[in-house]
């Protein structure tokens, strides 16, 4: 896809992206004279709400070496800035020294599942999954990535995933259900205390976890059963409203959904804002 940016009706910047499973910001670029005036921010955030339901990952020029005028990090650093992160993943494409930029935490069609993946068994000389608990793979998988030197993609589907139908994970909600949040309570103090510079990553994987526990319960009209769950996990979803609204990592819907969600007006106003977005549609 190409897509042009306005500013005042005027020509303000162009991008292309390649689009498969996940999206590939190939190009991006500013008109010269309306530089540091917001406007690639705008764009790019624009761009990640437009793919929010699809992973969106940024190929630049690697910035540590052969960079005179420093405008290679200067380039690095804006995406930084906007909530995108060094995956550590460089690649030689037509002879120039390519790295990758994405975002951890939020699922951006990456996911941390156990059951897609390979590991040297030296990784689980000291982690053991959680007995008892389902999202097992949540609980340990930042443990594992803390200590991987190396790794490697492949696009061959060597492995299938079955949906099971009465699953642990596709039945009516129970105290399972709150399992993931349980395991984000430990990762996000974890990671903000070891980890601070992705900290709002992280941050915004907790909040996604406490708003599955309200969704679980509200959407299976069990608010009753489980009305100290709710209301704890509300409370403490309402302590990161600040973040919620702020952050480039919420898009439009999730950020209505979580504030509906924090101030009691989910079950009120659903029906009324999914049939505003099917008449828009």
């Amino acid at each position: 896809d190409v897509w042009l940016a306005e500013k005042d009706g005027r020509f303000a910047g162009l991008a292309a992206t390649i689009n498969g499973d996940v999206i590939l910001l190939d190009y991006l670029a500013v008109h010269d004279k309306l530089r540091s005036q917001g406007v690639g921010s705008a764009f790019l955030q624009a761009l990640l709400n437009l793919y929010e339901d699809r992973g969106l990952f940024v190929e630049i020029e690697a910035a540590d070496r052969d960079d005179p005028t420093g405008e290679k990090l200067c380039r690095k650093q804006f995406y930084l800035r906007n909530g995108l992160m060094d995956m550590h993943v460089v690649a030689i494409l037509f002879g120039v020294r390519m790295e990758l930029l994405g975002r951890v935490f939020i699922w951006d069609n990456i996911d941390s599942a156990a059951w897609d993946k390979l590991y040297h068994r030296s990784l689980f000389e000291k982690i053991r999954y959680p007995h008892g608990k389902i999202n097992e793979d949540v609980a340990i998988f930042y443990k594992i990535a803390e200590q991987v030197e190396r790794t490697a993609m492949c696009d061959r589907p060597f492995y299938n995933y079955f949906h099971r139908p009465g699953s642990i994970t596709t039945s009516n909600v129970s105290e399972k259900t709150f399992h993931f949040s349980q395991h984000t309570a430990v990762i996000y103090p974890y990671i903000r205390e070891k980890h601070p510079e992705i900290e709002p990553q992280a941050r915004y994987f907790r909040v996604r976890s406490l708003v599955h526990d309200l969704l679980s319960i509200s959407l299976a009209g069990e608010e009753s059963k489980f009305a100290g769950q709710y209301e704890k996990s509300r409370k403490e979803l309402k302590a990161h409203a600040g973040f919620i609204l702020k952050s480039t990592f919420f898009g439009r819907q999730e950020r209505i959904t979580d504030l509906l969600l924090i101030y009691g007006l989910y079950d009120k106003f659903r029906g009324i804002y999914h049939r505003f977005k099917r008449s828009k549609a």
